[in-house]
């Protein structure tokens, strides 16, 4: 029987409780002779990490080989593109990135490797479900049904094929302009480019930051999303085509609002947020459109 390898990549800005929570979920993983895991750790920040640290993380996962990457540029794209550099001429079968305040279920590569050998795909993502008790997080979970093809993924929580690398693709700064995007405009590229990707219930779960339990958080959120939806579009489709799928995402959002009253009629809070989340993203594209026709 073959054993398959997988990369698994955990991009980081600092040694921490949250990324030894994330180890110790690794380290728990069920497995057995059809898969071995390379954990690639790759540190955001112009020092390193200190012996301790380093042989803290080398006990917490001694199951598994580890191997530690230094980017000095500060940013997501920078550290995870360090990653693609280091990886995408090694022979690896699958290749996985999980962010570093995820935890991860026991039979997590189990079921992603099951998932992907029987689907049609080279890239599979799932749930990412928010440990909190605060009902606006029930929207920002992304929910679709087994073996739907999407068009995007995360990198909170994403398997693919590691011969995807070949398209030499790179995750960009020309969306990061509000702090996130780059991971669904790089998953979006590879999409474009034939590459399918499905939805598999395989869960991971993010321990909430403190400052983000907050409604200015979440509207905040929500209108970044807005704009930075657009920058994606833009990107992907052209400025032309970007703007005409920005009003028909505002058409979308606003049908959207209207739905919400039907499907969440005895869940009142749950329509509350809903309206606030999809009218803020309504008012980051309309932004959007006013910033590009200045």
């Amino acid at each position: 029987m073959k054993q398959y390898k997988i990369s698994l990549c955990i991009c980081t800005r600092k040694f921490d409780k949250k990324l030894l929570n994330c180890l110790q979920s690794i380290s728990e993983i069920n497995k057995n002779n059809t898969f071995k895991i390379y954990i690639v750790i790759v540190l955001n920040n112009k020092k390193k990490i200190f012996n301790k640290e380093f042989l803290i993380i080398k006990k917490l996962n001694s199951k598994h080989e580890i191997k530690f990457l230094y980017e000095k540029k500060i940013g997501v794209s920078f550290a995870r593109n360090c990653y693609l550099n280091f990886i995408k001429n090694l022979k690896f079968d699958f290749c996985c990135f999980i962010d570093d305040d995820c935890t991860v279920n026991k039979n997590f590569f189990l079921n992603y490797i099951s998932f992907i050998k029987k689907e049609n795909c080279e890239i599979v993502t799932g749930p990412q479900l928010y440990l909190s008790s605060k009902a606006y997080f029930r929207i920002l979970e992304r929910n679709f049904k087994p073996g739907q093809k999407i068009k995007w993924a995360s990198t909170n929580n994403v398997f693919f094929k590691h011969k995807i690398l070949k398209n030499n693709i790179y995750f960009s700064n020309s969306v990061t302009k509000y702090g996130f995007g780059e991971d669904q405009l790089f998953f979006s590229q590879q999409n474009k480019l034939g590459n399918i990707i499905k939805w598999n219930n395989n869960k991971v779960y993010e321990v909430i930051q403190k400052k983000r339990e907050n409604m200015i958080w979440f509207l905040d959120r929500s209108f970044k999303f807005g704009l930075t939806g657009f920058l994606i579009d833009k990107e992907i489709y052209g400025k032309l085509n970007g703007l005409i799928i920005n009003f028909g995402k505002i058409g979308y959002y606003s049908y959207s609002i209207i739905e919400s009253f039907f499907v969440n009629i005895f869940r009142p809070k749950l329509i509350f947020y809903n309206v606030l989340f999809n009218l803020f993203r309504i008012l980051g594209r309309i932004t959007s459109i006013k910033n590009i026709l200045k």
